[in-house]
């Protein structure tokens, strides 16, 4: 067998291998992302073709925005059990979302402080855009990251509220 062959037949192999591997991951995601969905599911309590539309939605939210699906059904859990009705849960899912791009963290920590702060002052949850942009425009000002803030307020917003700030 000629070199070229045996380097072609190298390439072919190293190619396949990565399909594999691909296909792999994406199955693996896929279980993930339908796992989390289920976790979200056992605190909503969706009928099987509201799950798969809801689902659905996610996951159009996520390939929108760019944003890591299995992060966003993690998200979603602690959005709904912070308290976020399933009427507001995508767009809230959004809001976050696009506040952990601009604020250079993941989903999960920018639902932590919007969920905190319009949990504390007794917000609706329609208010999460107006809340994340108090919160950007925080650390557009320097000296915090949105990770820093999102961890913090849980002691700061709760005293601001009884204190009538």
């Amino acid at each position: 067998m000629s070199a070229q062959l045996r380097k072609a037949g190298v390439a072919a192999g190293v190619v396949g291998g990565t399909i594999v591997a691909g296909m792999g991951m994406a199955v693996k995601s896929a279980a993930a992302f339908e796992a989390g969905m289920r976790e979200v599911n056992s605190m909503m309590g969706l009928g099987q073709a509201e799950f798969e539309d809801f689902s659905a939605q996610v996951l159009k939210m996520s390939s929108t925005l760019g944003v890591d699906a299995v992060g966003a059904t993690k998200a979603l859990y602690q959005a709904i059990s912070a308290g976020v009705p399933k009427e507001n849960a995508i767009e809230f899912l959004t809001i976050a979302s696009k506040a952990a791009i601009a604020g250079v963290t993941d989903t999960e920590t920018a639902v932590d402080g919007l969920t905190t702060v319009i949990n504390a002052f007794k917000m609706n949850p329609d208010d999460a855009g107006k809340v994340a942009d108090i919160m950007f425009q925080t650390v557009k000002g320097g000296k915090t990251t949105f990770e820093e803030l999102s961890a913090s307020l849980f002691n700061v917003a709760p005293i601001a509220k009884a204190s009538g700030v």
